[in-house]
């Protein structure tokens, strides 16, 4: 398509200096991109939305930095790009403005680059390197908080989401792809953009190493969008057996992104004591939202996994929990297909009870009542409930007898019924605390 053509233009911060300047989008990132340009002394104009009525205005920028929810293939981006303006993001002005990207790491994939560039930079700390966590955790390298380092740290970890993968020019020498299945459907258009949106960053930089989870059926698929040197790491390596003893968080998934870590860190020439690395692993905790343990009521352990938004990463959650468990999905309708995720849920050989909730829970429901003739299924109990504080409701009263897990892990966005996953975390932990504290009376 045309407007992808030359879209994104190569350009350093410095080159800004004299041209007219554009900010689209003011969330956190555009935040710390006026905070750049206003640094370097470079006047600019923002724009809260790519509205068709910012687009005259628009129209005047020679340059314009979008942040990364603007859809490349939005109306307004297409305009600019056939107006022959340079539309831009921050984190490519941020690559092309070093004088070197050796020690710039990049990681993505679907679900696990979270954890997985976490657990990175800690096995760096541990080697005696300074590491900056970056990127879309919600730190971008350009802003304030990287400014505050008192010089620059021996390696930036960059997470990096397909948004911003789909808008680089260049990458960096080692890449980590933690995972690959269906998301962000229509920001990206199709899965198959989606797919190569995401994997791009693995041949933008040359020569380029891409370490990849080679438990994944669909990486292996898409093997040829990934460069010529990959390095593949799997559940099934020695090195495997060795590290799961060690780690002190839910699921076989960490013990694939420990594996990445530590993998990435060797590929990287940094070397690290056995003894240290496995304190690192045993230190680790949860990130925020992911496989969370936020409470606990008599027998029921309440976990906390919104930020799983797609059936994969609940998929990963539920092989994480063991023994009965309650099950608490929906939210944004994003027209993915729930048909893998209701085998996973029918195929689990322990007690199910599953609850969804709107928007797309009733789209979730048939999928698994679609299957449940399965003669191994073992669901319990179906419901469809009118809110997440209801569904907490019903989780607690069928186990609060036998005892089990409550595992909010929504495979699907947060936004409509709540303004964001933060939001329906802290609606989660409310519920919580209000069953304890009713517990208590009793």
């Amino acid at each position: 398509m045309v407007y992808q053509e030359g879209i994104f233009v190569p350009l350093a911060w410095n080159d800004l200096r004299g041209l007219s300047v554009g900010v689209l989008g003011v969330g956190a990132e555009g935040l710390e991109t006026a905070y750049r340009l206003n640094k370097l002394g470079i006047p600019f104009q923002s724009f809260t939305t790519d509205s068709q009525e910012n687009l005259a205005e628009l129209l005047k920028c020679q340059v314009v930095i979008t942040s990364p929810g603007i859809p490349k293939n939005s109306a307004v981006i297409r305009n600019l790009v056939k107006n022959n303006t340079r539309v831009v993001t921050g984190l490519d002005l941020w690559l092309h403005s070093r004088d070197s990207l050796e020690n710039v790491v990049l990681v993505s994939g679907t679900k696990g680059k979270s954890t997985t560039s976490a657990l990175l930079c800690e096995l760096l700390r541990a080697a005696g390197k300074t590491a900056f966590l970056c990127g879309n955790v919600g730190t971008p390298p350009w802003g304030r908080e990287a400014d505050s380092l008192a010089q620059e740290p021996d390696f930036w970890v960059v997470e990096t989401s397909s948004y911003q993968a789909a808008n680089l020019t260049t990458a960096a020498p080692l890449v980590i792809i933690t995972s690959l299945s269906a998301d962000h459907l229509t920001w990206h258009g199709s899965l198959q953009n989606y797919y190569e949106d995401k994997l791009s960053i693995c041949t933008k930089y040359t020569p380029c190493t891409v370490i990849a989870n080679g438990d994944s059926q669909e990486l292996k698929k898409y093997q040829h969008l990934m460069g010529s040197d990959v390095r593949w790491v799997s559940l099934n390596d020695k090195l495997a057996s060795e590290l799961r003893p060690h780690l002190n968080i839910f699921g076989e998934h960490n013990v694939r992104n420990a594996l990445l870590a530590v993998a990435a860190l060797s590929q990287l020439g940094v070397k690290l004591e056995r003894q240290k690395l496995y304190s690192v692993l045993q230190n680790f905790k949860s990130l925020r939202h992911r496989l969370e343990v936020v409470g606990s009521v008599g027998a029921v352990v309440f976990v906390d996994d919104t930020l799983s938004t797609n059936c994969l990463s609940t998929i990963e959650g539920i092989h994480a929990i063991k023994g009965p468990l309650a099950l608490l999905l929906g939210g944004a309708d994003r027209g993915i297909d729930y048909d893998s995720l209701a085998k996973e849920i029918c195929d689990r050989l322990e007690a199910t009870i599953v609850v969804t909730m709107p928007e797309n829970g009733a789209r979730i429901a048939k999928a698994i009542t679609d299957r449940l003739d399965s003669a191994n299924c073992h669901i319990v109990a179906l419901f469809q409930a009118v809110s997440l504080s209801a569904a907490v409701a019903v989780s607690f009263q069928y186990l609060s007898g036998s005892g089990g897990t409550v595992l909010l892990s929504p495979a699907a966005p947060s936004f409509g019924s709540f303004r964001n996953y933060k939001e329906k975390s802290d609606c989660f932990r409310s519920c919580v605390e209000e069953l304890n504290t009713a517990n208590l009376r009793v």
